[in-house]
């Protein structure tokens, strides 16, 4: 285009391309000559990069590496290319399992769980059936005496009982109570040095009728029943202990009979401790503070205080039930 044609487009204000660029077309045109003008603009010549062809390999996951953690085999991995331009959302990767799933864990509580005692419902009340008893009621009296006992009445001047908790194995509660003698009411020195009881404490103490009363209402204050079909939950059997048979045949029997005082039924039978210890350790028979040390253990308190006995004799019978042997009641 020759430059009085651009100065009239240009004054028509058609044709704003740069210096540069008309000054290219000027040197084109004069070497070309005239060229025809075009409403449209020139279509581009360049053709675009092609881009490479997708591999098949790029829409598949990616495999697992081989010798990856056989606990991870079926873990999920994440793809190298987002499908339809979706932005990349990485998969969650989960967590370490536990050492001990908890279904072990549960059954391990269950196995614990069974090593404690037993329960079974009986009338919607759990009864414990682990032990034959649920308390070991120990019994000492300690009665009136004198230097030559022969042809004495011996009359009751100490009641204790301790309750031993079978399961426990330890002294759990106890009664104790003087008892005031009618027979022979003043006490000998001997019966005081060897007892350690002294007339004040019979003298205002409760007569014999009246603390076997109190024994009871102290059974039943704890619930407990001597009969085994009797027992709940919520009450415990129990059955009475003495160290050999003479506390009851010798000393309670022939004094209730004697006042016609009416015995509860428990005091038919109870545990013989001497002979149930001779029959777990061997023989010979011997005495409490004997046995105790046949079992590497020392009388704790005063010997023939019954209440001291009571609680030393308990000792022994758990010793024996802590060596697996059982404590069996006799009628007598």
């Amino acid at each position: 285009m020759s430059t009085a044609l651009r100065n009239r487009f240009a004054t028509l204000g058609i044709g704003s391309s740069s210096s540069e660029e008309d000054e290219a077309a000027d040197n084109t045109d004069d070497a070309q000559g005239p060229a025809c003008v075009s409403d449209s603009p020139p279509k581009s010549t360049e053709t675009p990069p092609a881009s490479p062809p997708a591999s098949a390999d790029q829409f598949r996951p990616a495999r697992r590496r081989k010798g990856a953690n056989r606990g991870q085999r079926h873990e999920a991995v994440q793809p190298d290319v987002c499908l339809h331009t979706a932005e990349a959302t990485p998969l969650a990767v989960a967590e370490p399992t536990s050492a001990v799933p908890p279904a072990a864990e549960s059954f391990e509580s269950s196995l614990s769980s069974a090593l404690l005692p037993r329960v079974v419902l009986d009338n919607q009340k759990a009864v414990p059936l682990s032990t034959p008893f649920d308390y070991y009621v120990v019994v000492d009296f300690e009665c009136t005496c004198e230097r030559d006992n022969t042809n004495f009445a011996h009359e009751i001047i100490e009641c204790p009982a301790v309750f031993l908790n079978a399961r426990t194995l330890q002294i759990e509660f106890e009664f104790h109570r003087y008892v005031k003698p009618v027979e022979r009411s003043r006490l000998t020195s001997f019966c005081t040095e060897l007892t350690g009881i002294e007339q004040h404490l019979v003298d205002k103490a409760e007569y014999l009728d009246r603390v076997l009363s109190e024994l009871h209402e102290f059974l039943g204050t704890h619930n407990m029943v001597d009969k085994k079909g009797d027992r709940t939950s919520e009450a415990p059997l129990f059955v009475l202990c003495t160290d050999g048979p003479w506390d009851v045949l010798n000393f309670l029997r022939p004094e209730c009979s004697r006042k016609k005082i009416q015995l509860q039924p428990y005091w038919q039978r109870w545990v013989d401790l001497r002979r149930t210890f001779c029959e777990a350790f061997g023989p010979p028979r011997c005495g409490v503070t004997r046995m105790l040390e046949r079992r590497g253990l020392k009388f704790e308190g005063r010997p023939h205080s019954g209440i001291d006995d009571a609680r030393n004799i308990a000792r022994i019978a758990a010793e024996i039930l802590r060596a697996g042997h059982a404590l069996t009641p006799a009628n007598r």
